[in-house]
């Protein structure tokens, strides 16, 4: 019995780490798909392109799965389908509002697998326009920070020799002088530094002049204000929003907490 026991545990192991995985590749996908939309399919021109297909390299995502990512994005044939980026406005429970960023082949098979899982949860489809204005696009770059305590100068850099953030303040002072820049914050091993699309091309020169490790960058929405919600409250939208999640076409959700 133990042997089964023992085999089914890496069983079940296996399944959640190629589960964990499929969801990495998944994600990184849809950000080389949403760069390419945004930006064009030249790596070399396209910052946020050039950042997304490293990270999936970084993950070991076959080059034909990249390829097909930017086509998708460039609304390029592929397989024979053609895919568009599609934005839906939604109203979760309690009034939070949500925007859901999708890609799809099929815009009408889209929009009954979404409707059918919102109103399932105790929310709306509402008219375009009806909440969107109460979000701010911004691009979100995400910056090495060097999580080592001693002062040896080797540890501020990474395998690519890009230099890791070892002064937090000093950092934020000096990109706050560039106009654009609208807020931060800090993850594990990161700072996150949003910043306005009038901001981009000079932030990302102050990052490149820097030789910093910018190890993400995306377009995010922000929301101007936060709906106030109970703990309990606050689980059941995150809830309502996991069941979105699983929509295939589902890029992106943002939402106002």
């Amino acid at each position: 019995m133990s042997g089964h026991s023992k085999w089914e545990t890496t069983r079940r192991q296996k399944s959640l780490n190629d589960s964990k995985k499929a969801k990495s590749f998944t994600s990184v996908l849809k950000k080389i798909v949403a760069a390419a939309k945004q930006g064009g399919g030249n790596i070399d021109s396209n910052f946020l392109l050039r950042t997304a297909v490293d990270n999936a390299r970084a993950l070991n995502v076959p080059s034909s799965n990249i390829e097909s990512a930017i086509k998708k994005g460039l609304g390029i044939n592929v397989d024979g389908k053609v895919f568009e980026e599609i934005f839906y406005e939604v109203l979760a429970p309690y009034g939070v509002p949500i925007l859901v960023q999708c890609f799809s082949d099929n815009r009408n098979r889209l929009i009954s697998e979404l409707r059918l899982v919102v109103e399932r949860n105790g929310g709306r489809i509402l008219d375009n326009g009806s909440i969107s204005w109460q979000f701010d696009l911004q691009y979100k770059f995400s910056v090495g920070i060097n999580l080592n305590t001693n002062n040896d100068n080797n540890n501020k850099w990474n395998e690519t020799k890009k230099e890791k953030i070892s002064d937090i303040e000093s950092f934020e002072l000096n990109i706050m002088e560039i106009s654009g820049v609208l807020d931060f914050s800090i993850d594990a091993d990161c700072m996150n530094v949003f910043v306005s699309p009038d901001g981009y091309n000079d932030v990302k020169e102050f990052l490149d002049n820097g030789n910093y490790d910018v190890v993400d960058v995306e377009i995010t929405y922000v929301p101007k204000t936060k709906v106030p919600l109970s703990e309990p409250e606050e689980l059941e939208v995150s809830s309502f929003v996991s069941k979105i999640e699983e929509i295939d076409d589902v890029k992106d959700i943002y939402v106002g907490l």
